[in-house]
């Protein structure tokens, strides 16, 4: 029994200490798991930032290469420095078909500007020209000033546009206006779909023109500056907190990740948010394969642990079970010895005893 009693309060002693190790492994396990909650969260968000700034570069980097090539067009020119809109609408719709033809531009829109930076012509809607854009279009006053090709996004009356501007020079190199090619973001925005992804690029409503966006077309502060939009997703934003999400970054909902990135114009002012989301599954697919090896390691720790302490206490158990058996055989020994109950001393059974007294 006193054998079996020493064993117990050892193992209870053992199994004290386990469980201590095995909480601040679990809480130690719990903190890496946050983290790399933390850092799936951060890489999710770095992610989306550069793709929303590859694409919109892409696009920005047409815009410009489109308007170059089509301010060299030698009846832009002409029509342009004769007053010929004529020659100018046919000229349009000669790269506009060719466009149409041979790219994934099905929808050309193009802006022609004079000199004295009044609209010439706009392909799309002919018979509006001659308004004065300088008191708020500021990319071509700054393509007027620099004389240098231009892109940049900016405000229109549907909201914002990707715009890739161009000076015109007559042969004998004198700027006489300038060319705009003008983009939506459909196409990005369809990227991003097309990726099982969603974005909602929008408009600062303090800078809104016109009356072509509509109460529909709001989400808080801002207008959505585009046509192809995710129903669900829309809805779900509308119930966002705009300024926790700028402050913190990102947020989650049961349905969705949320990210935004400021949009600027070409002198660096916000006119906008790019909001971006992913459904939350795919953060949580990607946190879970982390997760889990944390808590497969856990886990095995924990069996490893509850293993040394039964190996750990039958090894005891057997030791001082052996120790004790063999100290009171000694000992009887001994006590026969010094009774003279035998006339047989074994020198080895009491410096065996010795030893495990003082042990």
């Amino acid at each position: 029994m006193k054998e079996s009693s020493i064993a117990n309060k050892i193992l209870l002693r053992i199994l004290i200490v386990a469980a201590i190790v095995i909480v601040i492994a679990a809480g130690v396990s719990y903190y890496l798991v946050m983290g790399m909650k933390k850092d799936i969260e951060l890489q999710t968000q770095e992610h989306f930032e550069l793709l929303i700034k590859e694409r919109i570069k892409a696009k920005l980097d047409i815009g410009i290469s489109n308007a170059v090539t089509i301010s060299k067009n030698t009846d832009v020119i002409e029509a342009l420095e004769t007053n010929n809109r004529d020659l100018a609408i046919a000229a349009l719709s000669s790269i506009s078909n060719a466009m149409k033809n041979g790219t994934s531009f099905k929808n050309v829109k193009v802006h022609i500007h004079d000199k004295n930076v009044n609209s010439f012509l706009r392909n799309w809607k002919t018979e509006k020209y001659g308004d004065d854009l300088s008191s708020f279009r500021k990319t071509i006053l700054e393509v007027k000033n620099t004389q240098k090709p231009l892109a940049a996004i900016e405000v229109g009356r549907a909201g914002l546009v990707l715009r890739g501007l161009a000076p015109i020079f007559n042969d004998a190199g004198e700027y006489i206006g300038s060319l705009e090619f003008i983009q939506g973001f459909n196409s990005v925005v369809k990227d991003f779909k097309a990726d099982d992804e969603f974005l909602l690029v929008l408009m600062d409503e303090k800078l809104k023109r016109g009356n072509a966006l509509t109460s529909q077309d709001k989400v808080g502060n801002y207008y959505i500056s585009q046509k192809v939009i995710d129903e669900s997703f829309k809805n779900s934003v509308k119930s966002l907190d705009f300024t926790k999400l700028i402050n913190e970054g990102y947020l989650t909902d049961s349905s969705y990740f949320y990210t935004q990135f400021p949009i600027k114009d070409f002198q660096g002012n916000t006119i906008g948010t790019y909001l971006v989301g992913d459904h939350i599954k795919h953060v949580d697919t990607s946190f879970n394969e982390s997760a889990n090896l944390v808590y497969f390691m856990l886990v095995m720790m924990v069996i490893l642990t509850l293993v040394l302490v039964f190996v750990i206490y039958y090894l005891f158990k057997k030791i001082i079970t052996g120790g004790l058996n063999k100290f009171k055989r000694s000992f009887a020994e001994f006590l026969d010895f010094i009774s003279f109950k035998t006339n047989t001393f074994t020198k080895p059974a009491v410096i065996q005893m010795m030893k495990l007294v003082k042990c």
